[in-house]
């Protein structure tokens, strides 16, 4: 039976490395790049928001919400968009997602439906700026600042 290999010493202590300094801003650096290159997700990077929700009804009139990845509304203190006075809202009762920047919104199987320009939606339905989306008793503009 052969005996077990022999390991040897280090001629030299191992050290650490520290990353490059990052690139001079105007290299032809792309945020990313290199985790693309080796098959890894990208770092997500922070961007302005571009869709928002804008009250047109009262209470709360001209208050602006924006969108990113999803939102859901409802009168539960756990949504993102809360509507505790609105009667008519249930309490999880609508989810807004953003995917390849399109907005498309969910009914969440609320009581009194999620409208449209004034058309009950039945599941989901793609919004566009300017369209009109009611949830119970508060109604919102769409806004694309794209």
């Amino acid at each position: 039976m052969p005996s077990p290999p022999k390991l040897r010493a280090l001629p030299s202590p191992v050290l650490m490395t520290q990353p490059d300094d990052p690139p001079e801003p105007d290299s032809q650096y792309v945020p990313g790049e290199a985790a693309t290159q080796l098959g890894l997700q990208p770092p997500l990077e922070i961007v302005d928001t571009i869709w928002r929700l804008v009250v047109t009804s009262e209470p709360g009139a001209g208050k602006s919400y924006p969108l990113q990845g999803q939102v859901r509304v409802g009168r539960d203190s756990d949504n993102d968009i809360t509507l505790p006075d609105d009667k008519r809202a249930s309490r999880h009762h609508a989810l807004f997602q953003i995917t390849d920047n399109t907005l498309h919104i969910f009914d969440l199987n609320s009581s009194n439906g999620v409208y449209v320009d004034d058309k009950r939606i039945r599941g989901s339905s793609r919004l566009r700026s300017g369209n009109l989306v009611k949830i119970g008793k508060t109604t919102f503009v769409v806004q694309y600042d794209g």
